[in-house]
This record gives structure tokens, C-alpha cells and sequence, in this order.
């Protein structure tokens, strides 16, 4: 009887421990068909990050060639004016010479017909009583060395008369030929005016041109930058996801007390872990790891401890990203690298190299960006590393 009591025990116990391997091999199963299809999700929002951050990129190329091109026809159209203001006051000169020469034609045409008038009467003069009034002048004459200077004098007043017409109509047709001229210029540069003032209005329709087309590209930029930002908080929802499954398959630390130095060849710290200036978007941001700079282009990036590659790929702003569980929700991340050497599901120990330093994705020069996170929240990497 005991002895059968004690089989059914047996039995019974066998079977418990079937059951529940049985249910921890379909929980197994079934969280991580759940996390495949999570990595699966983040593989895609991962590709939509990169193309987003070209298009952010290539805004911002699009953006500096217009703002330089703009810079270019703004200062043309500086010029265009200056010339403008410089052929402006020529042509006010040169209206003004007009206008005096104006005056002064009208004077000698003044004089002219005055010294005409002063013909005409006496010609009318003539006309009515004869050239009686000369030889009156002629016959009155007492002596004959009076007679001849009456004839010099009378002589030489007709002379007078006939050389004053002539300088004065001489005077004259000078005025008129050099008011011609004056005029002359004075139409060229009002020609250059014109056309310069044409040549101002093309580049101010330029510079419109410009300006909507650079409001437009601007507008898209923010429209991307946006998008980017919606993007990457549905990625760092999604890794909080996976972090929470991973942490619920009950992986204990398989890491190290301290952490390896992740850049054997350099411990130079070119940005701290905490608040600080974007060097890229300019705008105040948590770092929520520390970048390690001072390491050429290539050089190693080892493991910080013991773990499983749970991310091996391009990670939006991070470039080529290499992330580590080491079990107890601990998990390191190692991003801008220029070559990835490790494949997701290997196992790798400390110090082992996982990848070469670079300056992929969101970067301002080569460095090694490393994050630890606690079930998927950041946290201080000075706490574990040695």
C-alpha cells in the first residue's frame, strides 16, 4: 500500500514537472515569438529613421545652398543699387548742366533778337526816308578831312552792327550745339539708368524667388525634424517593450562586477552623461550616455562585460549600434560605430571587440557614444564602469 501510495507519488511528481515544462517551454515560445515581432518592429521603425534623417540631411544641404545662393544675390542686389544711386546723381547733373545752358541759350537767342530788332528798325528806317540821313551826315561835312572822318565813323558803325550779329548768332548756334550735346549725355545716362533699374527689379524677383523657395525647404526641414522626433519616441517606446520582455524571461546577470573600458586606445570624455547643447540641432538635450572621443577612426570597441548581442544594425541618429543584454535587465549600448563585427543571438565575453569606432548617423566627428540602461531606462555608466 505504501509502496503504491509512494509510486503514485512519484508518478504525479513526474508529471508536475512535465507540466511545467511543458508551460514554461510554450510562455518561452510564445514571448519570444512576442519579442521577434517586437525586433521586427524595431528593424522597420529603425529604416524609417534613416530615411527620415536623409531627408532632414539632404533639407539641410538644400537649406545652405539656398541661404548661400540668396547671400550671393543679395549682395548683387546691394551693388545694383549702389549703381543705381551713383548713375542717379549723374543724371541729376547732368539735367542740371542742361538746364543751365537752357538759360544761357535762351539769353543769347534774347540778344540776338534784340540786336535783330535793332536792324529792322533801322532798316525800316532806311526804307522810309532813304539813305538820305548818310549822306546828309556825308554832305554836312565842312572840310574835307571832316567828310572823311564822317565816312570812317559811318563805316565803321555798320561794321559794328554786322560783327555784333555775327558773334552774337555765333554765341547762339555755340549754346544750341553744346545744349545738344549736354542732352545727348544726358539721354545716355538716363539709358544706363533705365536699364540698371531693370536689372534691379530682375534680381529683387530673384531674391523673392529665393527667399519662398528657402521658407519652403525650411518648412519641410522642421516637418522632417518633427516626424523624427515622433519617430524616435515611438523607438524608445518600442526598446522599453522589448527591455520589459526580456526582463520578464527571468535572465540572470551574467555580466561582471565592473565594467571593461569600451575604447582600450582612448578614455578621453568629449561629452558627459547628462544636459547639455546638441552639437547637431543646437537645442538643450539629455545625453543620456557619455561619447569617448580621442580614438582614430577604426580603433577597437570592446564588450563592457559578459552578455548576449540583442542589436546589431543601424539605429537612426546613432549610426551602426551594437546593444548587449547581460541578463538582470542590464544592457550596454555602443553606437556611431563605422563596422559592426558581431551578429545578433552571439555570445560575447569582456573585452572581446564588437566593433570599430566611427562617425555613422547623427555625429560630429569619430567617438563611441555608450549608454548602460536598466530595463530599458538610461542610466549613469560611471556607476559600473572601472
Amino acid at each position: 500500500m505504501r509502496r503504491n501510495f509512494s509510486n503514485y507519488i512519484k508518478t504525479a511528481a513526474v508529471f508536475v514537472i512535465i507540466a511545467v515544462l511543458f508551460l514554461s517551454s510554450v510562455i518561452n515560445v510564445a514571448g519570444g515569438s512576442e519579442l521577434d515581432s517586437l525586433r521586427q518592429k524595431q528593424r522597420e521603425l529603425n529604416n524609417k529613421i534613416i530615411q527620415q534623417q536623409k531627408k532632414i540631411n539632404d533639407a539641410r544641404k538644400r537649406e545652405k545652398t539656398a541661404t548661400n545662393e540668396l547671400e550671393v544675390i543679395e549682395r548683387e542686389l546691394e551693388l545694383t543699387e549702389l549703381e543705381l544711386e551713383q548713375v542717379t546723381a549723374q543724371l541729376i547733373a547732368a539735367e542740371t548742366k542742361v538746364r543751365k545752358i537752357q538759360k544761357e541759350l535762351e539769353e543769347a537767342e534774347k540778344k540776338v533778337k534784340e540786336q535783330e530788332e535793332t536792324f529792322k528798325i533801322r532798316a525800316v528806317s532806311m526804307y522810309k526816308n532813304g539813305p538820305i540821313d548818310y549822306l546828309e551826315v556825308i554832305l554836312d561835312s565842312k572840310t574835307f578831312s571832316d567828310f572823311v572822318t564822317r565816312m570812317d565813323i559811318i563805316s565803321k558803325i555798320i561794321e559794328y552792327d554786322s560783327s555784333l550779329l555775327n558773334s552774337l548768332t555765333e554765341h547762339k548756334e555755340l549754346i544750341a550745339d553744346k545744349k545738344a550735346e549736354l542732352e545727348l549725355q544726358r539721354d545716355e545716362i538716363l539709358a544706363v539708368r533705365n536699364e540698371i533699374g531693370a536689372k534691379k527689379r530682375q534680381i529683387e524677383a530673384k531674391v523673392a524667388t529665393r527667399g519662398r523657395l528657402l521658407n519652403q525647404i525650411q518648412n519641410d526641414k522642421k516637418a522632417y525634424e518633427t516626424a523624427l522626433r515622433e519617430m524616435e519616441a515611438a523607438q524608445n517606446r518600442l526598446n522599453q517593450m522589448i527591455a520589459e520582455l526580456q526582463a520578464k524571461q527571468n535572465k540572470g546577470y551574467m555580466g561582471t562586477a565592473t565594467f571593461t573600458w569600451p575604447v582600450p586606445v582612448s578614455r578621453k570624455i568629449t561629452s558627459g552623461y547628462g544636459w547639455r547643447i546638441h552639437p547637431i540641432h543646437k537645442t538643450r538635450k539629455f545625453h543620456t550616455g557619455i561619447d569617448i572621443g580621442g580614438a582614430p577612426a577604426g580603433s577597437n570597441i570592446v564588450a563592457a562585460t559578459h552578455g548576449e548581442v540583442i542589436y546589431a544594425a543601424s539605429l537612426g541618429g546613432y549610426g551602426l549600434t551594437v546593444v548587449l543584454d547581460h541578463g538582470g535587465g542590464i544592457s550596454t549600448m555602443y553606437a556611431h560605430a563605422s563596422k559592426i563585427l558581431v551578429s545578433v543571438g552571439q555570445k560575447v565575453n569582456s573585452g572581446d571587440v564588437i566593433a570599430k569606432v566611427g562617425s555613422t548617423g547623427l555625429s560630429t566627428g569619430p567617438h563611441l557614444h555608450f549608454e548602460v540602461k536598466i530595463n530599458g531606462q538610461h542610466t549613469d555608466p560611471w556607476k559600473y564602469l572601472q
